[in-house]
Parts: structure tokens; sequence; C-alpha cells
């Protein structure tokens, strides 16, 4: 797969970073996951899961994305392609900007654009959520938290005409990205 650009959206514990791994091992795309971008900083900060960042911490991280995604524009090969990954909320004007951001990463870069909202149940995303491993990437653990999310903003709606909505509720990471690449294989054959 030559460039094309993978957008994963949705709620923390929905399982993009996951999905995300086994993209790349597939394709061979680049991850560019929220954490490569967040944890320079989160980490020489205090983060347990569950307090709210402060905003301060929050700039000095979009002073690192711009610096990422710059370099994917101006530096890395064309023929790259790339999985982001990032939870997204409906009506944030930031989390907006920020998917327009990505996209214009495509634009520039004359890369097929395919943003994918994934979508989980609160059960899933509660076992999800609580998983060892996200702890040691600064991530959120705490369930009562993921919770106030669901129950209270959606994922990023898309209007992008080459977006898809994927339930991974029941698919593991690795059926999750056999869908994504048929879709997106399909979709080459569609535009070619």
């Amino acid at each position: 797969m030559e460039n094309v650009i993978i957008y994963l959206i949705g709620f923390a514990g929905t399982g993009k970073f996951t999905i995300a791994k086994e993209l790349s091992l597939k394709t061979g795309a680049h991850i560019v996951d929220n954490h490569l971008i967040n944890n320079p900083i989160f980490s020489v900060i205090h983060t347990d899961g569950s307090t709210p960042i402060a905003r301060a911490a929050w700039q000095k991280v979009s002073v690192i994305r711009e610096a990422v995604y710059t370099t994917i524009e101006d530096i890395s090969p064309r023929k790259w392609s790339f999985v982001f990954t990032n939870e997204l909320i409906e009506g944030s004007a930031v989390d907006q900007k920020i998917f327009n951001r990505v996209a214009s990463i495509a634009e520039s870069r004359n890369s097929i654009f395919v943003p994918i909202r994934l979508v989980c149940d609160l059960e899933e995303l509660y076992r999800r959520v609580e998983s060892v491993e996200r702890s040691s990437r600064y991530k959120l653990t705490d369930p009562k938290v993921a919770k106030s999310v669901f129950e209270h903003a959606s994922v990023l709606k898309i209007s992008h005409p080459l977006a898809l909505t994927l339930e991974v509720t029941c698919l593991s990471a690795q059926e999750s990205a056999a869908k994504i690449i048929e879709y997106i294989n399909n979709l080459c054959l569609t535009i070619a």
C-alpha cells in the first residue's frame, strides 16, 4: 500500500493503536498514533490515567504535533503510507481543527485519505480501558472517565467521501485491520 493516509478516530479504549499496529504489520504503513505525539510531554508531567491533563501541557503537545505533521509533509517519502490515531470528539473545535489538519497533510502529499470512525459499546470499552498496557503509554485507564465521555459525547462525525464507520465491539484488531484493508483495496480499485 503506497501513499495512503488512514486516520483511525475513536474513544479512548476503542483499539485505535492496536488496530494501527495490525495495519502497519500488514501494509507497511508508518504509525503516527496520538501518544507518539503526546508522550514526550506526558512522560515529564503527572499523569495517572484519570486526572485531566493541564491546558499548558496540551499547548506543548500541539507544538510537537505540528512538528511531526510538517515533517511528514516536507520530508517523509511520498510513497510512504501512514496510520494516524486520535480521540476526536464531535462538537470540539480543537478536534475538528486536528482532523482538518490531517486531511490537509493527505492533500499536500496527494495521498488517498481514508478517515475511519471506530465505535465500540460501553461494556467492551470498559474492559479495554482497564488493560494494564495502557498505563505504560500514559493512556486513560479510568473506566469512570471513559463512561462519562461515552455518555456525554460522541466520536467526531466525519463528512468525507471515503469515510468509514466501523463497529469494533466484537472484532479483534486483526479482524478490524482486515476489514479496513479490504475497504481501502476496494476504494483503490474504484479510484483507479
